[in-house]
């Protein structure tokens, strides 16, 4: 085989090791139908790994395969000095290196750091990207950014970053773990915009927001936790020059021919590779937040093979958030389970979801740069206006809507208001109907007194009179038009 078939075997092992045998089936199926001999022998790897899984272990799969090693980094141990501090432990590797978890050598400062190392003999491309980033860094001073604290290179030509240590949960984890309510959850994810917006407005465009960049860490007397936006390691700096919203230059493919993205939660521009702007993250976001909301993304996609991903990007119309939630919570039968209404509930009943946080969250995610929200501060304003009760931008300014609107915040006045104007109109028809009574009786009682009137006069002038007597007094009768006695 060639060394890269044997690269894409460990790729694809690397991919599959974790997933079930029939996820594991779904992805060979789909990444390598074009390449049987690939195939077979990541299903032998896979296989040999079933029966024994510490066959890897006794032999690495870069040996099995002939590649070379990825660098060791063997020179960062615990304990080892970078400039002013110390290294504890390995936090994480990725694609282009490792971080380590530090601390002050001098014992000046106990508060302990990150410090981000980039993989020696990384090609210039890379070497590029990291120093991008600690120049973006160095110009970012916000309380929702991690801090860059410091860098350098060390003996060996490794350059570092040395940033602040967040300690915490990925923002969907903590809202999680902590059981917020929809309110909680969507003042959170405000103070995330508010870290982007700072960011582009310092010209920065991040280009991978996902929740494993988005650390919560909690706050101690039990108030609600701090956002810490993190790796700005694929950011881009928009030209100065540019006028605000006009597209910058295209991304660089890397050299294994991919762009520097994280699929389901990239752009459609992005994956499409297309210049980039400010709107870019406004979608991230969007995809973010629908996440907050439901509990899942948007894109209904199972494949774990980029491909797949970016065309689902690209291609799908993502769901309104209402409908999904209400699909999670139906029971086999079809009937809705009697979900829960507490505003504390993991996933949130529909009917919280349906009308403006649909609409939001399907504007922030739409395909069409020009019909997204402009900028991340009218996204976040629009969510401000939903937590107030007040209209929103995201639906049309119906009377009935903002009618609604209207009604809905100031429910103790409208309260109130239709008391007072019940009570008047019932005290109006209660005034009305006593008087109608009171005619009545009057009216009533005058009519007896007229037929006494007749009774006396007929005693007094005999019978023969007395035709001629109720004549002359009905002729009298109030409302015949005379008063003459």
């Amino acid at each position: 085989m060639t060394s890269a078939q044997r690269q894409r075997i460990k790729e694809l092992f690397d991919a599959a090791f974790e997933l079930a045998p029939a996820a594991q089936v779904r992805l060979l199926a789909e990444a390598c139908a074009d390449d049987p001999a690939v195939c077979a022998e990541v299903e032998q790897l896979l296989q040999r790994h079933r029966e024994s899984p510490e066959y890897l272990e006794a032999q690495p799969i870069n040996e099995l395969l002939e590649l070379p090693e990825e660098p060791a980094l063997a020179g960062l141990h615990s304990g080892r000095e970078i400039g002013p501090y110390r290294l504890v432990r390995e936090l994480a590797r990725g694609g282009m290196g490792a971080v380590h978890l530090a601390e002050r050598a001098d014992d000046v400062h106990t508060q302990p750091v990150a410090i981000k190392f980039v993989w020696p003999g990384g090609g210039r491309e890379m070497v590029q990207r990291f120093r991008r980033e600690r120049e973006i860094l160095a110009r970012l001073n916000h309380p929702n950014i991690a801090r860059l604290l410091d860098g350098g290179t060390t003996a060996e030509g490794w350059h570092y970053l040395v940033m602040e240590y967040v300690e915490g949960q990925t923002i969907t984890a903590y809202c999680r773990a902590q059981k917020l309510a929809i309110p909680a959850r969507l003042e959170l994810f405000r103070t995330v915009c508010a870290a982007v917006q700072y960011a582009h407005q310092n010209l920065v465009i991040h280009r991978d927001l996902k929740p494993s960049n988005i650390l919560v860490t909690p706050a101690p007397d039990g108030k609600a936790g701090t956002a810490k936006l993190l790796d700005f390691g694929i950011a881009k700096l928009l030209d100065p020059g540019l006028a605000e919203g006009e597209p910058s230059t295209p991304s660089t493919l890397t050299r294994g021919g991919l762009l520097p993205l994280t699929p389901l939660y990239a752009s459609p521009e992005q994956v499409r590779n297309q210049p980039i702007t400010t709107a870019s993250d406004v979608y991230s976001l969007g995809v973010l937040l629908y996440e907050l909301l439901t509990g899942c993304k948007p894109y209904r996609t199972e494949s774990v093979f980029p491909p797949d991903q970016m065309r689902a990007v690209c291609e799908e119309e993502p769901e309104r958030p209402s409908l999904r939630v209400a699909e999670r919570m139906k029971d086999e039968g079809g009937r809705m389970k009697a979900a829960p209404l507490h505003p504390s509930s993991l996933i949130p009943h529909p009917s919280a979801l349906r009308g403006d946080l649909d609409n939001i969250v399907l504007k922030a995610l739409q395909k069409e740069v020009r019909l997204r929200y402009p900028t991340v501060e009218q996204l976040s304003d629009d969510l401000q206006r939903h937590l107030m009760g007040e209209p929103v931008t995201a639906r049309p300014a119906t009377w009935r809507y903002r009618a609604g609107k209207y009604v809905g915040r100031n429910k103790p006045f409208v309260a109130a208001a239709s008391t007072l104007l019940l009570t008047l109109i019932v005290g109006a028809l209660v005034t009305l109907w006593q008087l109608r009574a009171s005619l009545a009786r009057e009216h009533e009682q005058r009519r007896e007194q007229y037929a006494a009137d007749i009774r006396q006069a007929g005693a007094d002038w005999g019978e023969g009179n007395l035709v001629h007597m109720d004549e002359l007094l009905e002729h009298h009768r109030p409302g015949n038009g005379t008063d003459d006695e």
